[in-house]
């Protein structure tokens, strides 16, 4: 599968050729002791919060935010997602 990607240069690709830019990720929260945080984040396309995601870290939280939203917006986008990134 040559054609897969990671949910979030999958959630820009989409995003940005609908005309909608750049997704942006705040963070919501960190809960929890410092050896073992869960992140919040959430994405934004268009100035709109789209979707959020939880995570060991806040890259893990941003990967699962960007599935959510490729769900939302772009369904059946997920198929392209590369099962490698998805874990990490």
């Amino acid at each position: 599968l040559k054609d897969t990607k990671d949910p979030k240069s999958l959630l820009q690709e989409h995003a940005q050729s609908r005309g909608e830019g750049t997704p942006l990720y705040q963070l919501d929260s960190a809960i929890g002791p410092d050896h073992a945080k869960t992140f919040t984040v959430s994405v934004f396309v268009a100035g709109r919060q789209i979707a959020s995601g939880t995570g060991a870290s806040k890259q893990k939280a941003e990967i699962e935010a960007a599935k959510a939203a490729l769900e939302l917006l772009f369904p059946g986008s997920s198929a392209k997602i590369n099962p490698n990134h998805a874990e990490n």
